[in-house]
């Protein structure tokens, strides 16, 4: 499965990049975008297994997989903001920039599932 290479290598990518441009801030970072990477490779691989034994069964996972992220994520920042002294600023937006992009490139893997495409 290729895409988990990506989604690794593009985790990897964005983790450097952070920590070049801000490297004072290295766990917010790594927590921001770490999370987020996670849930969007399991999910994938989830799909990806769902949808070579019965292609129906995808909208339920995706149905489940967002329930899922929500609690997950909704648990996660909860935490994070009470128990956790950080720069909120270099965290927020780690995490919002992981989080966009795994989900728009999780959006253009369905997209190339569905087509028939192979990646």
């Amino acid at each position: 499965m290729k895409i988990l290479s990506y989604f690794l290598l593009i985790g990897l990518a964005m983790i450097g990049f952070g920590l070049l441009i801000k490297p004072q801030f290295a766990n917010e970072i790594i927590w921001g975008i770490f999370t987020p990477w996670i849930i969007a490779s399991i999910e994938v691989f989830i799909l990806h297994k769902v949808f070579n034994k019965e292609v129906l069964q995808t909208t339920k996972v995706l149905i489940f997989g967002f329930i899922i992220k929500m609690i997950v994520f909704g648990g996660f920042l909860l935490i994070i903001f009470n128990f956790y002294s950080f720069n909120t600023l270099a965290f927020v937006f780690s995490f919002l920039a992981s989080f966009l992009l795994f989900h728009t490139i999780e959006a253009i893997y369905l997209k190339l599932l569905f087509d028939g495409k192979k990646i």
